[in-house]
C-alpha cells in the first residue's frame, strides 16, 4: 500500500505517493545482451494491444503471417494476434491467398512498446 507525501501534494483528484510499489521488473539484462525484446506469445499481445490485425476485433489466438507449415519463422515480423474467426479463415494460407487484409503490419517491437504500451 502506498502511503501518502508527507506534505499532502495533490496531483488532481488523487494524493501524491511517498513512494511508489515496483510492480515489475524488467530484464535489462536481455536487452542489453541481444538488443531487442524476447519473443514471445504474452509481448506480441501486448505489442498488437490484444487486437485482431486482421479485423479489429479483440483477439484471443496468434497467427503466423506465413504459416509456419510453409517455412515460416516464429518471429515477431512473421506473428500477429488474431479473432478466432479470422485465424480459421486464413488457415494455412498468406493473407493474400486468403483474400484478407493486414490492418498494421508485424514489427519487431523496442522495449517501450512492450514495457511502456500507451
Amino acid at each position: 500500500m502506498c502511503e501518502p507525501h508527507p506534505d499532502g501534494l495533490v496531483v488532481g483528484p488523487y494524493e501524491l505517493p511517498a513512494s511508489v510499489d515496483l510492480i515489475r521488473e524488467i530484464d535489462r539484462a536481455v536487452f542489453v545482451r541481444t538488443g531487442t525484446v524476447p519473443y514471445s506469445r504474452r509481448a506480441l499481445f501486448v505489442r498488437d494491444r490484444g487486437r485482431c490485425c486482421y479485423c479489429g476485433e479483440p483477439g484471443a489466438t496468434m497467427d503466423h503471417v506465413m504459416p509456419k507449415s510453409r517455412g515460416g519463422p516464429a518471429a515477431w515480423t512473421n506473428a500477429v494476434v488474431a479473432c478466432f474467426d479470422c485465424n480459421q479463415r486464413k488457415a494455412d494460407r498468406t493473407p493474400e491467398e486468403a483474400g484478407m487484409i493486414l490492418l498494421k503490419p508485424p514489427f519487431a517491437p523496442t522495449w517501450l512498446d512492450i514495457y511502456d504500451p500507451l
